[in-house]
């Protein structure tokens, strides 16, 4: 937790002097919290086998900000997982883009590497789900959720 504050705090420095202007405009934030954690029995992240949870310790969370001040906003998005592929980032900013009306480009998503956390992506994901599919026709472990789950 620590180290997500202080990653935090970095980010706030860095885009607060983005939406610094000229003139002294009241900045503006908002946070918000939610549960990604998946179902009983989801592949873990962080191992070269299939391993999937027995149960939950910490719930794995999405912990959002957005900051606006005078006609700019920036959100980030940090969630606990092994890392965010390329096309679930670019589907997520576009689908917050939508709803929120905060450009794709002021908007970040990252992970917290966490290494207890779902497989959502790479080639290990990719067998596992290959696999999966050849013997019964379908994937339990969609790695969409995590898409659904942080635009809500």
């Amino acid at each position: 937790m620590k180290n997500v504050v202080i990653r935090i705090s970095a980010t706030l420095v860095v885009v607060s002097i983005f939406l610094s202007g000229a003139d002294a405009v009241e900045m503006t934030a908002g946070v918000a919290v939610i549960d990604i954690t998946p179902p009983l029995g989801y592949r873990m992240s962080g191992y070269f086998r299939e391993r999937l949870s027995t149960g939950t310790s910490n719930p794995l969370q999405a912990k959002a900000i957005v900051l606006r001040q005078g006609g700019e906003s920036a959100a980030m998005v940090f969630c606990d997982i092994i890392g965010i592929s390329p096309d679930v980032s670019v589907r997520t900013r576009k689908r917050v883009a939508e709803k929120t009306g905060i450009p794709p480009e002021n908007i970040l998503i990252a992970a917290t590497h966490s290494h207890t956390g779902p497989l959502y992506f790479g080639a290990l994901r990719k067998h596992l789900h290959d696999v999966a599919v050849a013997k019964g026709g379908s994937d339990p472990h969609d790695k969409d959720r995590l898409l659904v789950r942080t635009h809500r």
